[in-house]
C-alpha cells in the first residue's frame, strides 16, 4: 500500500529521517562506526544472525515519531482495520521500530527467523528515495520457502538448490506497507544494505499471529 502515512505526518518524517543519516554519515558511499545508533536506540543481534538498531525510547523528534506509529501499530483500531482488510482472525502482536544503517545491517533468512504458527507480517518502509528499487544497493525484504525447515543461514544464499524458493521480494521503499501471510514453513530477511544506498532503510516491523 503506497503513501500509507498521511501526507503530512510523511512530510515531517522525511527530513528527520533524511538528518539522522547526514549526522552519522550514513549511506551515498560513506559507512559508519558499527556502535552508530542515535539516542534511544539499542543494536540488536546476534550478528551471526542479524545486525540493526532498534528503538527503545523516544529521546529526540524523531523518537517521538516514529514511537507515535509504533503505538498505532499496537493499537486496537489498527487491529481492527487489519483484520478487516486481510479477512484474518488475529490475536497477539509483537513489533518494533527498526533502523538498517547502510554498509552494516541485515538479518539472514536462519530458522529463528521463522515462527510456529501462521502470521500476518505488517512491515512499513519508510526508506526515502528512488535508488531501492532495483534491489542492488540491499535492503529489501525477501521471503523464502524454507522446505523442510532447513533455510540457509546465509541470506543472500536462498537456498542451496537455486532460487527457486523466493515466494516474494518486496524493495524497500518510501511509505508503503506490506501485508504478508507468512506460514511456518517460511522464512524472511532483510538483505544487508550497501554503503552505496542513500541512507538507511527504517521501518515499523510488526507481526500478527492469525487464529486459524
Amino acid at each position: 500500500l503506497a503513501q500509507f502515512l498521511n501526507p503530512a505526518v510523511a512530510s515531517a518524517l522525511q527530513p528527520l529521517l533524511n538528518a539522522a543519516d547526514e549526522h552519522d554519515k550514513v549511506g551515498n558511499g560513506h559507512m559508519a562506526a558499527h556502535g552508530t545508533r542515535g539516542a534511544g536506540w539499542i543494536i540488536n543481534g546476534p550478528p551471526v544472525v542479524r545486525r540493526f538498531a532498534c528503538l527503545q525510547s523516544a529521546e529526540d523528534a524523531l523518537g517521538v515519531q516514529l514511537m507515535d506509529i509504533h503505538k498505532m501499530f499496537e493499537g486496537p483500531a489498527f487491529a481492527r482495520w487489519l483484520a478487516s482488510v486481510s479477512a484474518l482472525a488475529l490475536r497477539g502482536r509483537r513489533g518494533a521500530v527498526r533502523r538498517f544503517r547502510a554498509g552494516l545491517d541485515y538479518t539472514l533468512a536462519s530458522p529463528d527467523a521463522g515462527s510456529s504458527c501462521t502470521t500476518l507480517d505488517a512491515v512499513l518502509c519508510l526508506a526515502p528515495g528512488t535508488t531501492w528499487l532495483d534491489g542492488v544497493v540491499g535492503g529489501y525484504h525477501c521471503y523464502v520457502d524454507s522446505g523442510d525447515g532447513d533455510a540457509s543461514n546465509d541470506g543472500s544464499v536462498y537456498r542451496a538448490a537455486g532460487d527457486d524458493g523466493i515466494l516474494l521480494t518486496t524493495p524497500a521503499s518510501w511509505n508503503s506497507l506490506s501485508l504478508v501471510m507468512r506460514e511456518p514453513n517460511v522464512v524472511r530477511f532483510i538483505k544487508y544494505v550497501s554503503a552505496h544506498a542513500p541512507g538507511s532503510r527504517w521501518d515499523v516491523s510488526f507481526e500478527y499471529s492469525v487464529d486459524e
